[in-house]
């Protein structure tokens, strides 16, 4: 039996020659303080199944986008008229533009779960890489110091 093969035929965290990293978005519609819950506690369960937390962010609504594209079809409302929104910003709209209901979240709701859900796996040894910590920090700048 090699080495990788002990735990699970399927886990490829254990290849020889392999990296696995994490990559999160945060603030889905349709997304609940529960499911964010359930991402850090799955996360903490699977952390010796990867490398490192590299990436996380909020969800942007990037141009061609399915959430750019179809916003009505995800819950997602505008702070401002959609049509000059899209003119002003047609390569993105802004995060703090544009929120979504059911449940609500709103920039400050991504910004308070994406800290969430660094501090909660840093605080248990998950390895928080360089552009994820710049995220988290350049969001919590462009959103005014929000810090609850």
């Amino acid at each position: 039996m090699k080495p990788w093969e002990r735990d699970s035929p399927n886990d490829v965290s254990r290849l020889p020659n392999k990296r696995l990293d994490a990559n999160i978005v945060v603030g889905v519609p349709g997304e609940t303080e529960k499911d964010t819950e359930e991402s850090i506690q799955n996360m903490l369960r699977n952390k010796n199944h990867f490398h490192i937390l590299e990436n996380i962010h909020t969800l942007s609504l990037a141009h061609g986008s399915e959430y750019y594209e179809h916003p009505e079809q995800h819950d997602i409302h505008f702070r401002e008229d959609k049509k000059e929104l899209y003119e002003r910003h047609p390569e993105g709209i802004p995060p703090t533009h544009w929120y979504s209901v059911n449940s609500y979240i709103d920039q400050e709701v991504r910004v308070r779960r994406m800290k969430a859900i660094a501090n909660a796996l840093r605080s248990h040894g998950v390895l928080i890489g360089a552009y994820a910590q710049s995220n988290v920090i350049k969001t919590e700048k462009e959103l005014g110091g929000f810090s609850k």
